[in-house]
């Protein structure tokens, strides 16, 4: 689907896109008469009907030839700047899927009114010397 095209996407009781969750045969398809093209994948994080019109025209300025800083330094240093607190307070990119592998809970805090937050969710003691390790992996201290 081209990054236009989403647009005039819709799902339907007519439409025959069906969703499909994790990987599916081929052969599979064609006995159910689908083809590729007409199963939405929901087990990863990607959007089948592709980014709102706005990323487009906010990217397209944007040099995307490079790898992102995967320390996002300069992300840190902006968001550390705009809310006049410390770059160690911030954590920015996938640190939440990172704990979670980790089996440490991450939520968000919309629903307590602070949109801008995590809990991460600690009970027994050991859970914290997992968080505090997992921490130190990850921020390579």
């Amino acid at each position: 689907m081209s990054k236009r095209s989403y647009k005039k996407f819709r799902l339907s009781k007519n439409n025959p896109i069906r969703p499909i969750h994790g990987s599916i045969k081929l052969s599979e398809l064609r006995a159910l008469g689908l083809a590729y093209e007409d199963i939405l994948d929901f087990s990863t994080n990607i959007n089948p009907l592709g980014p709102p019109e706005s990323v487009f025209d906010g990217v397209e300025d944007i040099d995307l030839s490079k790898y992102p800083d995967p320390e996002c330094l300069h992300l840190h240093e902006m968001i550390s700047k705009h809310l006049d607190i410390d770059t160690s307070f911030i954590l920015a990119g996938s640190w939440r899927n990172r704990l979670l592998q980790k089996g440490i809970v991450v939520r968000d805090c919309t629903s307590f009114g602070l949109p801008d937050y995590i809990r991460i969710g600690i009970r027994p003691f050991s859970e914290c010397r997992q968080l505090v390790n997992t921490m130190m992996e990850l921020v390579e201290v």
